[in-house]
Parts: C-alpha cells; structure tokens; sequence
C-alpha cells in the first residue's frame, strides 16, 4: 500500500508517519509539508510546499492507497477565524478531492468529539461543516475520526491544554476505561486505530468516536 500525509509535523501526523514508515505493509509514505521532515526512511518521499493554497498544484505529484489527513490548527496560531479557516477546513477538503481525483481507496480524516455544524462554539462548528462536506463527496470510502482530548507531547506550548493533560494523566489510571477514553484520546492509540482502518474497513462512510480509539 502507498500511503499520502498531510499535517504530518503536527502531535497526530508525527505520530502516525512514524508507525507507516515502520508499517510493512506500506511500500511508500508520501508527506506534505511546510518544512522538511528529519527522518531517515527509505519509504518517505516529502512534497514541500510554501502554503496549503499550493495543494491543487502539486495534485499530479500525488499518488497513494490511502489518505490521512491531520490537518488542525487554533485560532490563536492561525491568528483569525478566517485563517483557521483556511487550515482546518479549505485544506481538508482540498485534500479530500484530490483523494477523490485519484481513485484512493480510503480518507481518513482527523476532526473532534465535539464536532458538530450546528455547535456555537467555532471549533466544533467548522469541524462540524468539515465533516458534513466530507460526507457529500462520494469518496471511496471515508474515516472520521473524532478524538477526545489528545494526549502526548506537544511542540506547542498550550498552557491549558498542559494543565488539562498533565489532570487527565493523574486522574486515568483509576477511572473506568469507557470514561478515561471519552476525556482524552492518547495519539499512538489514535495513529494505531487509523492503520488498522486504513487496511480493514469496508464501510462506505465510518464514524470513530473516542470511546473505540
């Protein structure tokens, strides 16, 4: 299998480009980035791109079996509403038509628990949309994955998300497993559960909540 990354610098796509180029079973991982990748595998292959409006250009360059797309940013880092915008849902879509384009047998997308387009939080209201659009597109098939918090090591420093990870890992160990995996979603356990779909489901569209990650 060949597989296609976008968002692979960020806390999931680092995670889940370690465990496909560690994966036998994909012969090629092809990252889309802003900045160039340090890993030594013979298996990556890196398009660099200076912005994610470049995306419709570099479509010929693009080939694979499988998408993932861990596209996510904050508004804070964005700096507007509309440049998270630009991230979390133009691009997301962007990438899912080019999926779409080039006949990949699935599209596995990273969004939110709390996703929904009718939400009034602005988070979970373009993942919301993100997803409704997602659904539209007639992919092959398509993955949705919603995770609760992400826990691991971020290069960003989100103050309160430290806080809320840093309680969370205290508090997990003794809580019932169904209610540890609502509150926060660990990302190895995350980029596991997309592989394994990647090779093995056969629904047209799937949604994956935190409580089966």
């Amino acid at each position: 299998m060949k597989a296609v990354v976008i968002g692979s610098t960020g806390l999931v796509g680092n995670a889940l480009l370690d465990k496909l180029l560690n994966d036998s079973d994909f012969s090629e991982v092809v990252a889309i980035t802003r900045h160039e990748i340090k890993k030594e595998s013979s298996k990556l292959k890196q398009i660099i791109i200076k912005s994610l409006e470049e995306l419709s250009v570099i479509e010929n360059q693009i080939k694979g079996d499988a998408f993932f797309c861990c596209l996510g940013t904050t508004i804070k880092t964005a700096g507007s509403q509309d440049n998270f915008r630009k991230v979390d849902q133009q691009a997301v879509i962007e990438f899912a038509k080019i999926a779409k384009n080039k006949n990949a047998n699935i599209f596995i997308v990273v969004t939110a628990q709390g996703a929904n387009s009718s939400s009034g939080i602005f988070y979970n209201k373009v993942k919301g949309e993100v997803e409704d659009s997602l659904k539209k597109m007639n992919l092959n098939k398509l993955v949705i994955m919603k995770p609760a918090l992400l826990v691991g090591d971020r290069i960003e420093n989100r103050k309160i998300e430290k806080v809320l990870i840093g309680t969370f890992q205290m508090i997990a160990p003794i809580l019932p497993k169904n209610i540890s995996k609502r509150i926060g979603t660990n990302i190895y356990a995350l980029s596991e559960k997309m592989i394994s779909l990647a090779k093995s489901n056969q629904e047209k569209i799937l949604i994956v909540g935190p409580k089966e990650i």
